[in-house]
């Protein structure tokens, strides 16, 4: 979202702008994404989908922070750094999601039908 928006904004906006206005249409795709494909989740979604969003208002407070400091500092097009950031941000946002998210949720243990022991979600 922020590659499309920058490609057809950056002569009228700032990248910072950019980065801003892209955020909440990527979040909601990412969420959407990450609750059906990811992690098949059937929480609540007005429990999970704010949990989510604090996760990536650290990654969009650190692109913030990041983006200006490596383009002043590494001699590489804006589209290779913010790619190389949001591998970074995707990776460490997956751990994130999978504890914070979408699990932290309390797990017991129940006897199946069959007699087995398997978790079950509180």
């Amino acid at each position: 979202m922020w590659a499309l928006l920058q490609l057809l904004l950056h002569d009228e906006l700032p990248y910072l702008v950019i980065l801003i206005l892209a955020w909440p249409i990527a979040v909601l795709n990412a969420y959407l994404c990450y609750r059906h494909f990811v992690f098949r989740s059937t929480g609540s979604m007005r429990k999970e989908l704010p949990r989510f969003s604090l996760v990536y208002v650290a990654t969009l407070i650190g692109a913030l922070a990041a983006l200006p400091f490596l383009l002043r500092t590494l001699s590489l097009n804006i589209y290779v750094i913010q790619a190389g950031y949001t591998v970074a941000a995707v990776a460490l946002s997956y751990l994130a999601h999978k504890f914070f998210s979408f699990g932290g949720r309390p797990r017991s243990t129940a006897r199946s039908d069959s007699g087995e022991v398997e978790d079950v979600e509180r």
